[in-house]
């Protein structure tokens, strides 16, 4: 089977892991090899959020499977273990057999794969300084312990999205304090300055006035004007907010992150280009991400993990970080 096939694979029994609908040894241990291999780096970790947030969005799956794909096509380790995961798990669910979903185990029984590469195995390929990573699926939280052959896993309940803000220690308390690293502005002017900084330009900076009557849906979010600029990644538009108005409104219907609004204090940016390219995108989210900009994320199903910059909003449940 090509890699992309058996990502795909992959991807679906996970999601159904998370959803709720595989929930088998089998399945928690194929999405254990996923985790532990894509949180090995930020993009891998940010594509794993994704879709634990939303397991049935035909984009975010898809995401997941470029990302297994890639990582599976340049470590043949990793494709042999998500491989023999992946069978496992197709056995354990009855859903289909090695044969016809064309994977094979080296004549392996059902047996040998699920207790020999799956639990003694998957200790030699898995970083065992991450072995306490922490991370949720479906409203539980699964922590894998794997070594001396034998697999261990414990579920604990998931803590609300404020409990975990407030655990998150003297790093959160701080950034809160001091606003962070978000760039900040009260007016266009001090935006735009802030977008040169980061983009490289802001030329031809439209100066929008206040919002008028016609704009109510506009002012109910939070909008206080629109503007843009030319910048060396594009087009960017510029949105001046009112702060509280805004988080309010995300925090009222339930918001998670939009990967498109970057957020400092007091604006946020978008590329306003209508068929942008994936690498445009990219670059444009890369410059925005390290010079201190963040997605702004209200929903009550948030959860977070070691290495992710999480900023407390003014209004309780909201939150500024840097995966959506």
């Amino acid at each position: 089977m090509e890699l992309s096939g058996l990502s795909a694979q992959a991807v679906s029994i996970i999601a159904g892991f998370m959803g709720g609908v595989a929930q088998n040894m089998a399945a928690q241990a194929l999405t254990n090899v996923v985790v532990d291999r894509l949180q090995g780096s930020a993009s891998g970790a940010q594509v794993y959020l994704r879709l634990q947030r939303d397991p049935e969005s035909g984009q975010r799956r898809q995401d997941a499977i470029d990302a297994i794909a890639a990582e599976a096509e340049v470590d043949d380790e990793f494709a042999k273990a998500l491989r023999e995961a992946v069978a496992a798990a197709l056995v354990d669910s009855g859903g289909a057999d090695r044969s016809a979903a064309g994977i094979t185990t080296g004549g392996l029984t059902t047996r040998d794969v699920q207790d020999s590469n799956l639990i003694s195995g998957n200790r030699n390929r898995i970083n065992q300084s991450r072995r306490n990573t922490k991370f949720g699926i479906g409203g539980i939280i699964l922590l894998a312990f794997i070594g001396g052959g034998v697999g261990l896993y414990e579920t604990l309940e998931t803590k609300s999205a404020d409990q975990e803000s407030a655990q998150l220690g003297t790093q959160e308390g701080e950034s809160k304090a001091d606003g962070g690293s978000q760039p900040k502005a009260s007016t266009l002017d001090e935006a735009a300055s802030h977008v040169r900084k980061a983009l490289g330009n802001c030329d031809q900076l439209s100066k929008a006035g206040p919002l008028n009557n016609a704009n109510k849906y506009d002012r109910a979010q939070g909008i206080i004007l629109k503007s843009g600029c030319g910048t060396d990644f594009g087009r960017a538009s510029i949105t001046m907010i009112d702060v509280l108005r805004r988080e309010a409104h995300h925090k009222k219907h339930d918001l998670d992150a939009s990967g498109g609004r970057y957020y400092g204090q007091g604006f946020y940016l978008e590329l306003d280009v209508s068929s942008p390219g994936t690498e445009q995108v990219k670059e444009f989210k890369d410059a925005l991400l390290s010079a201190g900009y963040l997605y702004l994320d209200c929903s009550k199903g948030f959860s977070t993990y070691s290495g992710v910059k999480v900023i407390k909003a003014q209004t309780s449940g909201c939150r500024y970080t840097d995966v959506y």
